[in-house]
Protein backbone atom coordinates (compact mmCIF):
# COMPACT_ATOMS: atom_id res chain seq x y z
CA UNK A 1 0.00 0.00 0.00
CA UNK A 2 2.80 2.36 0.65
CA UNK A 3 4.57 1.79 -2.66
CA UNK A 4 3.81 3.63 -5.85
CA UNK A 5 4.13 1.90 -9.17
CA UNK A 6 4.27 3.58 -12.50
CA UNK A 7 3.02 1.74 -15.54
CA UNK A 8 2.97 2.70 -19.13
CA UNK A 9 1.31 1.39 -22.22
CA UNK A 10 2.60 2.02 -25.71
CA UNK A 11 1.06 1.15 -29.05
CA UNK A 12 1.41 2.04 -32.69
CA UNK A 13 -1.56 3.51 -34.50
CA UNK A 14 -1.52 3.52 -38.26
CA UNK A 15 -3.93 5.82 -40.02
CA UNK A 16 -4.52 5.21 -43.68
CA UNK A 17 -5.76 7.95 -46.00
CA UNK A 18 -9.07 7.36 -47.69
CA UNK A 19 -11.59 9.25 -49.79
CA UNK A 20 -15.32 8.73 -49.65
CA UNK A 21 -16.32 7.42 -53.07
CA UNK A 22 -13.03 5.58 -53.66
CA UNK A 23 -14.49 2.14 -53.07
CA UNK A 24 -11.57 0.18 -54.57
CA UNK A 25 -9.10 2.42 -52.68
CA UNK A 26 -6.82 3.14 -55.63
CA UNK A 27 -6.70 6.89 -54.87
CA UNK A 28 -8.93 7.70 -57.86
CA UNK A 29 -12.68 8.24 -57.84
CA UNK A 30 -13.91 7.07 -61.22
CA UNK A 31 -16.40 4.88 -63.07
CA UNK A 32 -14.84 1.74 -61.55
CA UNK A 33 -16.08 2.87 -58.14
CA UNK A 34 -19.57 3.32 -59.60
CA UNK A 35 -19.42 -0.21 -61.00
CA UNK A 36 -18.60 -1.52 -57.52
CA UNK A 37 -21.74 0.08 -56.10
CA UNK A 38 -23.97 -1.04 -58.96
CA UNK A 39 -22.66 -4.60 -58.65
CA UNK A 40 -23.32 -4.48 -54.91
CA UNK A 41 -26.87 -3.18 -55.44
CA UNK A 42 -27.56 -6.08 -57.84
CA UNK A 43 -25.98 -8.56 -55.38
CA UNK A 44 -23.18 -9.42 -57.80
CA UNK A 45 -20.44 -8.67 -55.24
CA UNK A 46 -19.98 -8.18 -51.52
CA UNK A 47 -18.22 -5.15 -50.11
CA UNK A 48 -16.12 -5.09 -46.97
CA UNK A 49 -17.44 -2.97 -44.14
CA UNK A 50 -14.85 -0.32 -44.97
CA UNK A 51 -15.79 -0.32 -48.67
CA UNK A 52 -19.44 0.06 -47.67
CA UNK A 53 -18.60 3.14 -45.59
CA UNK A 54 -16.61 4.63 -48.48
CA UNK A 55 -19.49 3.94 -50.89
CA UNK A 56 -22.26 5.34 -48.66
CA UNK A 57 -21.70 8.95 -49.70
CA UNK A 58 -24.96 10.30 -48.26
CA UNK A 59 -24.38 8.33 -45.02
CA UNK A 60 -27.86 6.81 -44.80
CA UNK A 61 -26.52 3.26 -44.24
CA UNK A 62 -28.06 2.15 -47.57
CA UNK A 63 -26.23 1.85 -50.87
CA UNK A 64 -28.50 3.05 -53.64
CA UNK A 65 -28.65 5.02 -56.84
CA UNK A 66 -28.41 8.16 -54.69
CA UNK A 67 -24.84 7.21 -53.78
CA UNK A 68 -24.09 6.54 -57.46
CA UNK A 69 -25.37 10.02 -58.35
CA UNK A 70 -23.19 11.58 -55.65
CA UNK A 71 -20.11 9.82 -57.01
CA UNK A 72 -20.98 10.99 -60.53
CA UNK A 73 -21.16 14.53 -59.14
CA UNK A 74 -17.75 14.09 -57.50
CA UNK A 75 -16.27 12.84 -60.77
CA UNK A 76 -17.79 15.74 -62.72
CA UNK A 77 -16.22 18.27 -60.31
CA UNK A 78 -12.70 17.16 -61.28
Amino acid sequence: MGSEQESSISFDLSVYPYNFGDINQNNFINVVDIIYIVNYIFSAIDLSDFQFVLADINMDNILSVLDVIEIVNIIMEF
